[in-house]
C-alpha cells in the first residue's frame, strides 16, 4: 500500500514538473511568435513614386544630326530597398523630323541603400521610331546607370544615362537613343 502511494507521488511530482516546464516554454514560443509579429509590423509598405524627366539626347540610324531632347513619365515600384520596378513611358525628338518613342518595363538594382544610391537597370518594351524617311513598330531594350539622390524621402532626384535599342532594322541600321536625364520621383 505504501508502494502504491509512494508511486502515486512520484508520478503527481513528475506531473507537476513537466507542467511547468510546458508552461514555461509555451510562454518562450509565445515571446518569439509575438517579437516576429512585431518584427513584421515594422516592415516599411512598398511604396509607388510617380516619375516625370527630360535631358538632352542623341538619336542614332534615324538621320538626326541634331541634338535631341528626351522626356520620360512613368511610375516606379520600390519592391525592396535594392530594387526598384518601372513602367515608363517615353518620348525622344529631334524637333524637326526625327521621333523615338516607347513604353517600357524595366528593374533598377540598387548598389546601395543610402542618401546617394548608384543603380544599373535593364528594360524591355515596344516603341515607334520615324527618321531616315521611314517608319518603324518594334521591341525596344534599355539599359540605364544612375545615381538616385535622397532615396530614403518622399522626394527623390535621379541623374541617369540611358541607351534604347529598337530591334527592328531601318535602312541605316537599327534605330537608338542615348540619353542623360534628370527625373524627380514624387
Amino acid at each position: 500500500m505504501h508502494i502504491k502511494m509512494v508511486f502515486i507521488l512520484i508520478v503527481c511530482l513528475f506531473a507537476s514538473v513537466y507542467s511547468s516546464q510546458t508552461d514555461s516554454q509555451n510562454e518562450d514560443r509565445s515571446k518569439i511568435i509575438q517579437e516576429n509579429n512585431d518584427e513584421e509590423e515594422e516592415e516599411e509598405p512598398q511604396r509607388v513614386f510617380n516619375t516625370v524627366g527630360v535631358g538632352p539626347a542623341g538619336l542614332g540610324s534615324l538621320d538626326s544630326d541634331n541634338l535631341a531632347v528626351s522626356a520620360y513619365y512613368g511610375s516606379m515600384l520600390i519592391i525592396n530597398p535594392y530594387v526598384n520596378g518601372r513602367f515608363l513611358l517615353e518620348l525622344t525628338t529631334d524637333v524637326t523630323d526625327a521621333v523615338f518613342s516607347n513604353f517600357e518595363l524595366g528593374v533598377d538594382i540598387f548598389l546601395a541603400d543610402a542618401f546617394l544610391a548608384p543603380y544599373f537597370g535593364i528594360g524591355l518594351g515596344g516603341g515607334f521610331a520615324r527618321g531616315a524617311e521611314e517608319n518603324v513598330f518594334g521591341l525596344t531594350v534599355s539599359t540605364q546607370a544612375g545615381l538616385i539622390i535622397f532615396r530614403n524621402a518622399s522626394l527623390q532626384f535621379d541623374l541617369h544615362g540611358k541607351l534604347h535599342l529598337m530591334l527592328n532594322e531601318i535602312d541605316p541600321g537599327f534605330p537608338h537613343v542615348y540619353s542623360l536625364r534628370l527625373g524627380v520621383l514624387f
